[in-house]
């Protein structure tokens, strides 16, 4: 069957649309593919805490992604600041006024002048000294441990696990009657992964909680 000129030619356009519009969507679903990847990742990996609060709901001041192009944190030697290089300005935090900060992703304390990488959090806040200070030798731990996440630091040891924890009886017995500790002198340190075994052992993991526990105001 012989086919009309017109009807040819109608469908002739009717395939050049096709092809253009398939090949639109294409360029579209390309591009915003490309886009999806290209998208620096929105996770904020740098920034800094200015309290314990700050810390226990992760609330990063003057936070950004660890891709951001030209913004850096830097920490002094002794800690004594922490900085925020952004393009435009310098953020500079005192140490005094600062509980910590986090870098490409990891937490650290700040207290008097040193820096701990936070280790643990989930049983109980844990520790290590990454920078200790030029001016001091020896220092008799590496490990540290904190109740709360505004209390002080302890070298973790039995003495001061046993003080620290005293209202937790079940640990305090796992630490007296643990046969890795029964050659231990109180003030000798214990590593971290066998605080944490006992943690579980006394059944405190249960109960522990980086926030200090709230105070009834008095009216």
């Amino acid at each position: 069957m012989k086919k009309h000129p017109i009807l040819l030619a109608l469908l002739l356009v009717a395939g050049v649309q096709a092809g253009a519009s398939a090949q639109a969507t294409s360029d579209q679903i390309a591009t915003g593919h490309t886009a999806s990847l290209s998208t620096p990742e929105t996770l904020d990996n740098n920034g800094v805490y200015l309290s314990a609060d700050d810390f226990i709901h992760g609330k990063l001041t003057d936070a950004f992604a660890q891709n951001t192009s030209g913004e850096h944190l830097w920490t002094d030697v002794p800690t004594s600041a922490v900085r925020v290089v952004t393009p435009l300005v310098t953020e500079k935090f005192p140490a005094s006024k600062t509980w910590g900060f986090r870098k490409q992703g990891t937490d650290y304390r700040i207290v008097d002048g040193l820096t701990f990488e936070i280790v643990n959090r989930d049983d109980i806040l844990m520790y290590r000294i990454v920078n200790p200070d030029p001016n001091r030798f020896t220092y008799n731990a590496l490990y540290y441990f904190s109740r709360y996440a505004d209390s002080d630091l302890f070298p973790i040891n039995k003495r001061n696990l046993e003080m620290v924890y005293s209202d937790h009886p079940a640990f305090v017995h796992a630490l007296k009657t643990t046969n890795q500790l029964l050659y231990k002198n109180d003030n000798e340190s214990i590593g971290g992964g066998l605080a944490l075994y006992l943690l579980r052992q006394g059944d405190l993991s249960a109960h522990a909680t980086i926030a200090a526990p709230s105070v009834p105001s008095i009216n």
